[in-house]
């Protein structure tokens, strides 16, 4: 009900008694409509808000700090594409320490991709595609001491060619899609690395998937 139309009812009634208690009434009321009508817009915001962001599934989001996507349309960027190499990075001697190398993480990387019905081009295979894209996989760590913890820097992301706007006859590498891990492994170091880079396959599977539904 608009507020002059209270205000109106209210002063109808009021001219029976006391004008100024009536228009002490009157000012109440129109603070109190006010405030019902600010509630509702900060109770709608959220709401709106949630309508229009990313629809990834809950178990994706904060599952590890500092992610970076490139933008919102990362994920538009893996679109048609019929699969990708694997390229491992291990800086560091902290993981190399508990036995990890670039083939058995490499090999454990493929894997999950399979798991997830995503062709995996072979080294040879991935540079004569289309855009040549492969996944870069960086674990970068350092331990201070033998059997201590590992602090590790992890990322998974999307290296593909891409052409510059201000001359297409130029093109390089870009990162088109990205995630990155910063943490420290105390026990159990190999199996937590493994369980990290499993979460960021599967992040990328679920958009890669996304994106060519």
């Amino acid at each position: 009900m608009p507020i002059d139309t209270i205000s109106a009812i209210l002063i109808s009634y009021g001219k029976s008694g006391n004008k100024n208690q009536w228009k002490s009434i009157i000012m109440k009321a129109k603070e109190y409509c006010v405030l019902l009508f600010t509630i509702g817009i900060c109770g709608c915001a959220p709401w709106a808000a949630k309508r229009t962001e990313d629809k990834t599934p809950e178990k994706y989001v904060g599952l590890y700090p500092n992610e970076h996507r490139v933008g919102y349309s990362a994920r538009d960027t893996l679109k048609g594409l019929t699969g990708v190499g694997v390229q491992v990075v291990i800086g560091g001697s902290g993981v190399r320490e508990y036995g990890l190398t670039e083939q058995v993480l490499q090999n454990f990387v493929e894997s999950q991709l399979r798991k997830h019905k995503i062709n995996v081009f072979s080294g040879e295979i991935y540079p004569v595609v289309i855009g040549s894209p492969h996944l870069v996989v960086s674990v970068d760590s350092r331990i201070k001491k033998a059997g201590g913890p590992v602090l590790a820097s992890i990322s998974v992301t999307l290296q593909q060619q891409v052409w510059l706007d201000r001359n297409r006859n130029l093109n390089c590498y870009g990162h088109t899609w990205g995630t990155h891990l910063a943490a420290t492994f105390e026990k159990g170091v190999l199996e937590d690395v493994y369980r990290m880079v499993e979460i960021m396959i599967e992040r990328f599977s679920y958009d890669y998937l996304e994106a060519n539904k």
